[in-house]
C-alpha cells in the first residue's frame, strides 16, 4: 500500500520542526546513509554525525540573522512507487520577529521500509542564499 499523503505531510511538518530547534533532532528523519545534492556539491552522509554536522551548517549560518524557524511553503507530493517518494517544498526561513529571512526550493527523497519514512535525498532546486541549507 502506498505512503498516505497524510502521513508524508505529518513527517516532513515534524522533521521541520525538529530541525528548526537542534541538528540532532533533524537528523533522527534521514536515513543512513543520505545524500544532500547541493548547487556546488553532493554529500555522502555514511552516519549520524555526518548528518548532524551538515543541518548544523545552516542553522549556525542564520542564527545570527535572527533565525529561529522553517516553515513548509507549497508542497507537491510525486510518486515513484508504493514506497518511495518525492517531496517538493519551498522552504521559508524566519526570525523569531516574524521576518523572512531567506527561501528556497528544495525536493526531498523519501524512502518508507519498516514502518518509517526517512529522508534518503535532499536536492536543492533552488536556494536564494547559494548556500547549504536543510
Amino acid at each position: 500500500m502506498a505512503i498516505p499523503d497524510e502521513e508524508i505531510h505529518a513527517f516532513m511538518a515534524n522533521y521541520y520542526e525538529a530541525f528548526s530547534k537542534d541538528a540532532t533532532a533533524g537528523a533522527e528523519f534521514y536515513a543512513e546513509p543520505s545524500f544532500a545534492v547541493l548547487p556546488n556539491c553532493i554529500l555522502y552522509h555514511g552516519d549520524k554525525h555526518a548528518i548532524v554536522a551538515f543541518l548544523a551548517m545552516p542553522v549556525q549560518r542564520l542564527r545570527p540573522l535572527g533565525y529561529a524557524k522553517s516553515e513548509i511553503s507549497d508542497p507537491h507530493i510525486q510518486r515513484l512507487n508504493k514506497s518511495t517518494v518525492l517531496y517538493f517544498a519551498t522552504t521559508i526561513r524566519k526570525a523569531s520577529s516574524g521576518a523572512e529571512i531567506e527561501r528556497g526550493r528544495y525536493c526531498y527523497q523519501l524512502h518508507k521500509s519498516n514502518n518509517e519514512i526517512r529522508i534518503v535525498e535532499l536536492i536543492a532546486i533552488d536556494c536564494d542564499s547559494g548556500g547549504p541549507i536543510a
